[in-house]
């Protein structure tokens, strides 16, 4: 304990601690896998809670990441906040108010708001917490024994046994809203709730992840994160390169496979990309949504509702400026109304593949085409783009056939449109014209 005074009152079941800092220094106390800093620091050992009122910081020893998943090695998540903290032990709970920033390299979180959950104990009395380490292995025993009679209970404490090892994060909950009325400026936007994961290896970007949105709910124990919009995900990962070569030539045998709809022969012809080691490129994935967010870990998807916009192209930084009028060199621009669904699939040689299913009005854009159905589906391994319409509502594609050149046009009921070798096949077509 350090600190410029202290206030102790004892009593037989623990003692109530008033550390105050001083003009200077803020008050720190110091446990086994928790340390605490504050001007005034209030430890209630009886009910095993700790608060502190104004700014301060707070550090935890943990063995898994915000995320949930588990460390090599237990690592300090560092969690700093301007209004008061609250932190109940016994309860495995801990609230954070006015801008929160949490720690734990490489990931970082800002809110206004946090509450953290553990999967157990955390004591601010050492002495009922080495008697609960100090337990006869004979007692634990018993205890295993007497559960297993489905109508007898374990003995009380049994269950704080393994409070010797790290705690892990179970919950994390996160919004943007300021508890503080006197802190709130009229007219002011709120900053919204930001997570940033990212890995770097001498320089260069290996994998970034990022989420801003109003509201962020971390669930570990089954693998989901929810947020609630407006908000926007930004994924930088190992894609393939764009299966179009940047000097594609127009061809006069451009003809397609058996099944597939003639093109015109003054159109570019697609050249796949090398299949070299060269070929792996970082793709920037950036997803702006109005509703909610659901994400899971299996299957490796995530889940947009309401209006949806997602860009998709190659890129060598995360944070480039998004421009929905522009379109970036090789991206695709999808959009849709009702729900776009992001599955993430791990390839053998380490890339990481996409496949993206735009619901609702959708549209899709390129630098060689673009179109519109009431469902979309892009497969990023197969390159292969599908649009799903109905009679009463065909899916319609375009494609570029040059500067100045009007457009090859394709309705139908289905229309798969492979970007690698640059052929369509449809079902239900009712229209395919290609100008001369």
């Amino acid at each position: 304990i350090t600190g410029q005074y202290l206030e102790l009152k004892r009593f037989p079941e623990g003692h109530d601690l008033l550390v105050t800092g001083s003009d200077r220094d803020d008050a720190i106390l110091h446990y086994d896998k928790i340390s605490i800093k504050g001007n005034r620091v209030q430890i209630d050992q009886r009910s095993n809670i700790a608060k502190v009122d104004g700014p301060g910081t707070l550090r935890l020893k943990t063995a898994s990441d915000f995320e949930g998943n588990p460390l090599q090695e237990p690592k300090w998540v560092e969690i700093w906040w301007q209004d008061r903290m609250e932190f109940r032990g016994a309860e495995k709970w801990a609230s954070f108010e006015g801008d929160v920033q949490a720690d734990q390299k490489p990931a970082q979180l800002l809110c206004q708001n946090m509450q953290v959950m553990l999967d157990r104990e955390v004591w601010f009395n050492q002495v009922e917490k080495e008697q609960l380490r100090g337990m006869s292995a004979s007692s634990i025993s018993g205890a295993a024994n007497s559960s297993a009679d489905p109508k007898r209970s374990p003995p009380a404490g049994a269950s704080q046994v393994k409070d010797r090892d790290t705690p892990k994060i179970r919950h994390v909950v996160c919004d943007q809203t300021r508890n503080d009325p006197t802190k709130v400026i009229p007219g002011q936007r709120e900053m919204p709730v930001s997570f940033v994961d990212e890995l770097r290896e001498k320089g260069q970007w290996i994998r970034y992840q990022s989420i801003d949105a109003r509201t962020l709910t971390m669930d570990n124990e089954r693998k989901e994160v929810q947020a609630t919009g407006p908000g926007e995900v930004r994924l930088l990962q190992m894609g393939a390169e764009d299966p179009l070569h940047e000097g594609a030539k127009p061809s006069a045998n451009n003809v397609p496979p058996r099944g597939g709809y003639p093109t015109n022969p003054r159109a570019p012809t697609p050249t796949p990309a090398s299949s070299s080691a060269s070929a792996r490129v970082l793709k920037l994935t950036w997803i702006e949504f109005e509703g909610r967010m659901k994400a899971t870990e299996t299957p490796k998807k995530a889940v947009f509702l309401g209006k949806v916009d997602v860009m998709h192209m190659p890129a060598n930084q995360p944070n480039m400026k998004i421009q929905l009028t522009k379109l970036p060199p090789k991206g695709m621009h999808l959009r849709c109304e009702d729900s776009m669904t992001v599955y993430a699939h791990k390839l053998a040689d380490g890339r990481t593949s996409q496949e993206l299913i735009a619901k609702g009005n959708a549209s899709v854009r390129t630098e060689e085409f673009w179109g519109r159905a009431d469902e979309i589906k892009y497969d990023e391994s197969k390159e292969l783009v599908t649009f799903q319409g109905s009679f009463d509502h065909p899916a319609v594609l375009y494609r570029s056939r040059g500067v100045g050149m009007p457009p090859e046009q394709f309705k139908g009921v289905k229309i798969m449109y492979n970007r690698r070798t640059g052929q369509f096949n449809g079902e239900g077509v009712t229209e395919l014209r290609s100008p001369n």
